[in-house]
């Protein structure tokens, strides 16, 4: 019957090369003299060579032990990184990942990633927080997000955490499809007397619509401050007011479009994690899952 060369008998062999005894390496390993003996034997008997010089004084390797034990030492090493690797990818099979989600800045595109990660990945555990971006910024900085959906003004990402852009959002000024300026190319001057629809302070479109007016030198009257899209949407509609959004957003709720001579600051859309220590595996692999459906490689 043929002798088969097992792990252990590799381990072996380089023990006694290491330590030029069989009863140090038996030692190390924590087996018997002979059990050692055994194993280097079933090597040479595998190959048909002999590995070891042995004299009552050292044990020493032969020319084909020095090749047995170069490659020995490559095998063992490619087992060690093979287990390391499976090990790491069985541990994103599962776990926890706390992730932000501002309102009105996820789209579809990210939920469909978001769906694809929880398919492949059933036994994640995803943890949703639904604020502004303002809170889910100061979250990640705490530590109580891994992870979050952001925005920014173009040329403003957020401060102290990482970032990945995913897109660009063109952003406008907005009215109801039957007001007067429903339209028109205008002098921004023109919305003075128009109240402004705007947000709560912690979304990025009440930010970028508060550049927009210092930038066109406005004073606008603040007609709504709310953190609900639809509230927003409703009452331009009714035409209490002007509002600024995005384009996108602006043809869905059947808005008009009204250009200007200074045109308000695109959002970006991206994503956030810390910058204290390494993120999350799994984390990453839902980060690099939404960014994927974006066609956007993160660095």
């Amino acid at each position: 019957m043929e002798s088969k060369i097992e792990v252990r008998d590799l381990r072996a062999v380089l023990e006694v090369a290491e330590h030029g005894s069989f009863a140090r390496a038996a030692e190390a390993l924590w087996i018997s003299r002979a059990s050692m003996s055994e194993y280097v034997k079933r090597v040479e008997e595998a190959l048909g060579v002999r590995l070891f010089d042995r004299t009552t004084r050292a044990v020493r390797l032969t020319p084909a032990g020095r090749t047995f034990v170069d490659h020995a030492t490559r095998v063992l090493a490619d087992l060690d990184g093979m287990q390391d690797a499976v090990q790491a990818a069985g541990a994103l099979t599962r776990g926890r990942v706390r992730l932000g989600l501002p309102a009105g800045v996820v789209n579809q595109r990210i939920w469909q990633a978001i769906s694809v990660f929880h398919r492949d990945h059933p036994a994640v555990e995803l943890e949703f927080t639904e604020t502004t971006v303002d809170d889910l910024v100061r979250a990640i900085q705490k530590g109580d997000l891994d992870l979050s959906v952001v925005s920014w003004p173009v040329g403003a990402p957020p401060a102290r955490v990482a970032v990945a852009e995913l897109d660009t959002e063109p952003t406008t000024v907005a009215v109801a499809p039957d007001h007067p300026l429903a339209g028109r190319t205008v002098a921004a001057s023109e919305l003075q007397e128009i109240p402004l629809v705007t947000f709560t302070e912690g979304i990025v479109l009440r930010t970028i619509a508060e550049e927009f007016c210092r930038r066109a030198d406005l004073s606008p009257t603040i007609a709504l401050r709310s953190s609900v899209d639809e509230t927003v949407v409703g009452l331009v509609r009714t035409q209490v007011g002007y509002t600024i959004t995005t384009q996108h957003r602006a043809r869905e709720a059947g808005l008009a479009v009204v250009t200007t001579d200074v045109a308000p600051l695109d959002r970006v859309r991206g994503l956030a994690w810390s910058r204290r220590g390494p993120l999350d595996p799994v984390a990453g692999l839902l980060r690099d899952r939404i960014s994927s459906g974006f066609r956007h490689e993160l660095e």
